[in-house]
């Protein structure tokens, strides 16, 4: 039987430093996440027209014939691009350990 959560915890916070303590990030940001689209089309118009994310560059995916790379921005040099994968018949999807829940991305209170 696994751990208790709180057990788990305990031994985690052990790594983390208060505020004043924690140096700062050598990272610059996420250069880009990447996820599948089963619909170019539609991601297009989500993503720049209804979230207002500029589709920034388009090119050709290096591992999938005539399938495509869609880059957008999300401002700060940040990127979220999605692959094309034509013919590809996307599984119905199902969470599952190893695999992306979420993203969440910061906007303004007014968007």
């Amino acid at each position: 039987m696994p751990e208790d959560f709180a057990a788990r915890l305990a031994r985690w916070q052990q790594h983390l430093r208060p505020p004043e303590e924690r140096p700062a990030s050598s990272a610059r940001g996420v250069h880009h996440a990447a996820f599948i689209c089963s619909d170019v089309e539609a991601t297009i118009a989500f993503y720049q027209d209804v979230l207002g994310f500029p589709l920034v560059d388009i090119v050709e995916n290096r591992d999938y014939a005539s399938g495509a790379h869609l880059f957008f921005d999300l401002g700060h040099g940040n990127l979220l691009a999605f692959f094309d994968f034509p013919g590809y018949e996307h599984p119905e999807f199902h969470e599952t350990l190893g695999g992306v829940q979420h993203v969440a991305i910061s906007m303004s209170r007014e968007q």
